[in-house]
């Protein structure tokens, strides 16, 4: 049975329209016709509809409700960077969306090139590329996006430190334990972090992840790792 996605709330009886593109494919395909019935998912249930029409857009009328949508396991948290070109930053959280990342806190360090203020200005545009996101690959449990913070202010559990040349001894990917049910990931500027935050990483026994000689940018470093970790951790194969 073919499935769609609505990301609005939906109720028995109701009539909707599928997304353009959605539309745009039955429509050139033929994959459907009146009176199919399809899967309509959004985030909170799954519901059987019935195809309508098929015009310049699907319309499908809610028929029944077949499951109530259940969170999903989120392993990865970043906190990252805010890249001085918003793009990549826009760029990483739409892609950190897609692989299923858990939060995301845009950090503020010593060598960051944005300032505390702008950043939290621009958390309505970030928060609008992760909705449509989520929208486009269908993840119904996108990652909470929190409030812009300066790294110092940030004080959380076993934080795991992606790659800095000021580091004292690190672990590479082939050692990371996967056991953990979450993973505080911190990404600093490209220039890395300052010594002094590296300083106070190691007081708070933090971990740092060497990437040997390779250099990543931010955005890439923030989806290496969510990636990794999520596979490792069979979110993909999980999937339906």
């Amino acid at each position: 049975m073919n499935k769609y996605y609505i990301p609005h709330k939906l109720k028995i009886g109701q009539f909707t329209n599928l997304s353009d593109k959605d539309s745009s494919d039955i429509i050139l395909t033929g994959d459907l016709k009146v009176e199919d019935i399809i899967i309509i998912e959004n985030p909170y249930m799954q519901f059987q509809a019935e195809v309508i029409d098929i015009a310049q857009s699907v319309s499908v009328q809610i028929i029944s409700i077949i499951k109530e949508m259940t969170s999903e396991a989120r392993y990865v948290n970043l906190f990252i960077n805010v890249t001085e070109d918003i793009d990549r930053f826009k760029f990483l959280v739409e892609k950190a969306t897609e692989l299923q990342a858990s939060s995301i806190t845009p950090i503020i360090c010593e060598h960051s090139k944005v300032s505390l203020k702008r950043s939290r200005k621009l958390t309505n545009l970030f928060n609008a590329h992760i909705k449509r996101a989520s929208t486009q690959s269908r993840n119904n449990f996108p990652p909470v996006l929190n409030k812009s913070e300066k790294l110092q202010d940030i004080n959380v559990t076993n934080p795991i430190v992606l790659s800095s040349e000021n580091s004292g001894q690190k672990i590479s990917f082939a050692e990371l334990d996967f056991g953990p049910k979450e993973f505080n990931i911190f990404i600093g500027p490209e220039r890395g972090f300052s010594g002094q935050e590296i300083q106070d990483f190691e007081a708070r026994g933090a971990r740092f992840i060497s990437l040997g000689e390779k250099i990543m940018r931010v955005e890439t470093a923030g989806i290496f790792i969510t990636a990794l970790i999520n596979y490792n951790k069979g979110i993909y194969e999980k999937r339906t």
